[in-house]
């Protein structure tokens, strides 16, 4: 079954605008744990991960995190 599309949908800056305001009320408390949470499953994978493969992980959340950090 597929979503139904709305005219709406298609305007400029709609979605856009929808996702700010779906995210405007997300309180600061629920962003840093919301942080918190990624940051240790980002540690497990690390933890886990051999040698050659734990770079490239690392690198992989720094950039993560900077585009979550850039948002707020």
């Amino acid at each position: 079954m597929s979503t139904p599309k709305y005219e709406q949908d298609y305007l400029d800056g709609f979605l856009d605008a929808e996702a700010q305001a779906r995210e405007s009320d997300i309180d600061r408390q629920t962003y840093i744990e919301h942080k918190r949470r990624l940051a240790m499953r980002w540690f497990a994978y690390y933890k886990k991960a051999t040698v050659a493969r734990k770079q490239p992980i690392l690198q992989q959340y720094n950039r993560i995190a900077s585009m979550l950090e850039r948002q707020k």
